[in-house]
């Protein structure tokens, strides 16, 4: 996608779109192997880049699924950078109950655009796995991960707010590639309760 992220989230990525994960049911939700995703996390902490296509270990869609899972809850801070993920958490503690989703979603974009907020790293790495996890939730009538069932696997894989994170998803476009925020009247409501770790 033109972005420049961590090697191990590329050759998950890169593995899961060349295997139709998508297409997947229980994609994230289903368990890999627990023995393999050590070995390979053991390769990539040695080795730096393992190309996961031609691997000996012939992983899974699911281990690499879990692989892809294991990395993101283990980095010391959100993926969005530890002051971005606090502002914008803050955004939406002061202004859910006055505030429509839609204009929410505004501030995030112009917050989340502006260099002087957001690194290029986190960045990137932002921009890549939701839009990634956005094509998961457009196939949800085939592989069962609708918005609700993302949120409740990657909440606590990202260490972020169920509302930080659903805002990303529903406002993709809006957030990363110009468009407009989803009206109010055409937003999901995400009846979940997701405790915060």
């Amino acid at each position: 996608m033109g972005r420049q992220i961590p090697s191990i989230c590329y050759r998950c990525l890169d593995y899961l779109n060349k295997t139709g994960a998508i297409f997947e049911e229980g994609i994230f939700r289903l368990s890999g192997s627990a023995s393999t995703i050590r070995q390979l996390k053991d390769q990539f902490n040695t080795q730096y880049d393992l190309d996961l296509l031609k691997c000996a270990l012939k992983p899974d869609i699911h281990t690499v699924a879990g692989l892809f899972k294991s990395y993101l809850r283990e980095l010391p801070n959100p993926i969005l950078g530890l002051n971005a993920y606090s502002h914008l958490n803050g955004v939406i503690l002061h202004n859910t109950s006055s505030m429509p989703p839609s204009s929410i979603a505004a501030i995030f974009r112009d917050y989340f655009n502006d260099p002087e907020n957001v690194d290029k790293i986190h960045y990137d790495i932002t921009y890549v796995i939701f839009k990634f996890l956005r094509q998961v939730i457009s196939q949800h009538p085939i592989n069962r991960m609708n918005l609700r069932n993302v949120c409740i696997v990657f909440v606590p894989t990202l260490n972020i707010s169920l509302e930080v994170l659903s805002t990303f998803l529903v406002d993709f476009e809006c957030i990363f590639e110009n468009g407009k925020p989803i009206s109010d009247a055409n937003r999901e409501v995400l009846d979940v309760n997701i405790p915060n770790f």
